[in-house]
């Protein structure tokens, strides 16, 4: 995963952090874990484990397994760091080691994106089980 994190942060157009904060997660081995990856990786970055999102060049935030659904941080975390137009984020999956990396005015926009796809499925799970979903069924058209 070394290699991995410089890769992605360099195909974002990020620049080689210096300071790189991350956001606590309730279990520390995952904090432990992406702090080590982090120092073996910048070297000379200062890499610090906090729970709030001080100033930093990359704030790295860690979820297991759904971003949408664990809003790790908390939303009024996103909305603050709207304002923040030199920092990066790292969405940082431990679960699937899924990594995605967006200028930090963008992550509100994305959660909030999160959010309609999160409905728009459940909109479509619904239409499956009603009268609607089961006539489009019986015609051949699939919604998945």
């Amino acid at each position: 995963m070394s290699a991995y994190i410089p890769f992605v942060l360099k195909r974002a157009g990020v620049p080689t952090p210096r300071t790189v904060t991350i956001l606590v997660h309730e279990q520390t081995w995952v904090n432990w874990q992406i702090a080590e990856e982090f120092r073996a990786v910048f070297p000379l970055a200062n890499v610090t484990i906090t729970p709030k999102t001080d100033s930093a060049d990359l704030v790295v935030i860690p979820y297991m397994d759904d971003f949408y659904r664990e809003t790790p941080g908390g939303i009024t975390m996103y909305k603050q760091l709207q304002t923040a137009s030199q920092t990066w984020v790292m969405l940082y999956g431990v679960g699937y080691r899924k990594v995605d990396v967006m200028s930090a005015p963008e992550l509100f926009r994305y959660y909030r994106r999160c959010a309609r796809t999160v409905k728009r499925l459940w909109y479509v799970r619904r239409l499956h089980l009603t009268k609607v979903g089961i006539s489009l069924i019986r015609a051949g058209i699939v919604l998945s």
